[in-house]
This record gives structure tokens, sequence and C-alpha cells, in this order.
């Protein structure tokens, strides 16, 4: 009984990895392609940056992708968001101690 349970688990494990039958000739290539589309190929020269857009064509362009990112049926607001950036933000003092922690 001891030697029988290693022979079965063997042949099952032998069985799963032994299996070279496919679909297709061609089976596991869009696979193959989708991860070499993925490496990275230190070779390749960098993309050139678009210019000379005019300010026209910008604003049909942006206007458009953010249509395109809006959810259905919501219309997009025209309001443009500006960013700022915290004035002071590292230098806000600690929040104050739980009432648990003793003071030093």
């Amino acid at each position: 009984m001891r030697t029988l349970i290693p022979i079965v688990f063997a042949l099952s494990v032998a069985g799963c990895g032994l299996r070279v039958d496919h679909l297709t000739p061609g089976f596991g290539d869009s696979y193959d392609a989708a991860l070499l589309a993925q490496r990275a190929h230190p070779d390749r020269t960098p993309a050139t940056a678009v210019s000379g857009l005019d300010p026209q064509e910008a604003a049909i362009i942006s206007e458009g992708y953010r249509r395109r990112l809006a959810p259905k049926g919501q219309k997009v607001t025209d309001e443009p968001l500006i960013y700022l950036e915290q004035q002071g933000g590292l230098e806000r003092p600690p929040p104050p101690l739980a009432p648990s922690v003793p003071r030093s």
C-alpha cells in the first residue's frame, strides 16, 4: 500500500505534464507574441514627441479625450481643472498623541 500511493501520484503528475496535443499548430502563438511585445527593447530609438499642433487642433483632441472618458449619459463640463500644490505641505505639526500614549 505504501508503494502504491507514490506510484499513483507519479503517474498522475506525469500524465499532466506530457500532454502535447493542441487544438491547432499555432496554439499559444498569440500569447507568446503578447509577452514579447511587453519586453523592453533597448535597441529601439525612443519615440519622438508630436509637435506642431495649433491651439484649435489641441482643443479638439482634448475635448474628444474628455468626452470619451466621461461616463455614459453624463455631460462633460467645460470648466478647466486647476491643481495647486499645498503650501507648506511638509511643515505641518504632527498629529496629537492618542490619550493612551504617556507624555514625555
